[in-house]
């Protein structure tokens, strides 16, 4: 958006500089650093003068300068979205606990040809860190193999995905971004352990008395292990 441009004479520092922007300005005496802003190529012309000296020979610099972004790059997400609900304490949207493709298209409104344009996108994949820019497929669309993205196997990722654009002479877009809770941790399988409340034997219910009763009524225990302590264990009984 805008160059910030210092003059120096590097063996008379007493000699008065001059300088040019070609196109903009006439001749100037340099007293500070000066800031360009003009969008475009600028070219400043310098020389320096002090008196019983020729003038210097004059040096040329030239600066690209681009404007403020003007275009916007926005997400087109398919239908049904894969975007389930959103997770308030992660900032995050949940996507499907099965899903293995992430897709969706990124589009310039108003633009149809975006040959000219560089789009790019980068990846966060929790505790792994940011990942590098990348190129945008030329035809926006975007496909993520989630199996790919996570910290680790089995394990619930938080993923960001940003993404950003450039038109020549202009800055890159400020990054637009979405945040993807990706679900992949299973709790381990609980063990059950059962045994029965009194004990009983094989023939006990051929004859009347309380061992028939008993093992009859064959009244077990139950027990659920859970590996993990922090887990919350379900159990449903069905005859």
């Amino acid at each position: 958006l805008e160059v910030q441009v210092e003059l120096l004479v590097d063996q008379q520092p007493d000699a008065t500089i001059f300088y040019e922007i070609q196109g903009f300005s006439g001749q100037v005496t340099y007293g500070s650093p000066f800031i360009l802003t003009t969008p475009g190529l600028v070219t400043v012309s310098s020389w320096a003068e002090k008196l019983g000296f020729d003038s210097s020979s004059r040096t040329l610099c030239s600066y690209s300068i681009d404007a403020a972004a003007r275009l916007t790059l926005l997400p087109s997400w398919p239908d049904p979205s894969p975007l389930l609900g959103f997770s308030s304490s992660d900032g995050a949207f949940l996507v499907e606990r099965d899903l293995e493709n992430f897709a969706f298209v990124l589009e310039v409104p108003g633009v149809s040809d975006t040959s000219s344009l560089q789009l790019e996108y980068r990846l966060w994949r929790g505790a792994l860190g940011v990942g590098a820019w990348t190129a945008v497929p030329a035809n926006g669309a975007m496909h993520l193999k989630l199996s790919e993205q996570l910290e680790a196997p089995n394990k619930t990722t938080l993923l960001q995905i940003d993404w950003r654009l450039k038109e020549p002479g202009y800055v890159w877009t400020t990054p637009g971004s979405v945040r993807l809770l990706v679900l992949r941790t299973r709790s381990e399988v609980p063990s059950i352990l059962a045994e029965a409340t009194v004990p009983w034997q094989l023939g006990d219910h051929w004859s009347q008395g309380p061992k028939r009763e008993v093992a009859m009524r064959q009244t077990h225990t139950v027990q659920l292990v859970q590996p993990n302590p922090s887990a919350r264990v379900l159990f449903s009984v069905r005859s």
